[in-house]
């Protein structure tokens, strides 16, 4: 990964990180098990309920009426509640973060520094929305993380 790929990564992920109170912890491992284990089935069922909306008279009225109802089955079917897009925001929104600092690290001693120090701006904006807990859990669970998410490539 160049460096350019690096800092575009970590800046792009900034867009989503607003918040003005200190955030709590939110996640457990079950949250990354269940990640893991249900992600790709939650996904298949949910966009066969998108292509059968799509199929239907009017979907527009379907998707703001009916659909919310039927996504929302499929989130408990799979073990998920409303909380599903907070967790899920945590744990990729820490993923990136500790996926660019381990390529940080990876880098001559002659760009390290620097990079490091390109890092802290968004270190402290995740601080705004990932409480220290929860980006230490993403960290002790990394390498099933990263092979999760290979394999949603």
């Amino acid at each position: 990964m160049t460096y350019a790929a690096i800092l575009l990564t970590c800046w792009l992920s900034l867009t989503g990180l607003t918040g003005h109170q200190e955030p709590k912890p939110i996640l457990s491992v079950t949250d990354i098990d269940r990640l893991i284990n249900t992600y790709k089935p939650l996904m298949s069922d949910l966009e066969n309920l998108g292509t059968k909306i799509k199929n239907k008279k009017d979907p527009n009225l379907l998707m703001g009426y009916a659909a919310s109802d039927e996504a929302a089955s499929i989130f408990r079917r799979h073990g998920w509640d409303e909380a599903f897009f907070k967790k899920y925001g945590v744990i990729s929104q820490s993923y990136v973060y500790l996926q660019t600092e381990a390529q940080v690290e990876k880098m001559p001693d002659q760009d390290r520094d620097y990079m490091r120090q390109s890092l802290e701006p968004y270190r402290t904006a995740l601080k705004k929305q990932v409480h220290d807990k929860d980006l230490e859990l993403v960290r002790a669970h990394f390498k099933r993380l990263q092979d999760f998410f290979d394999s949603l490539k």
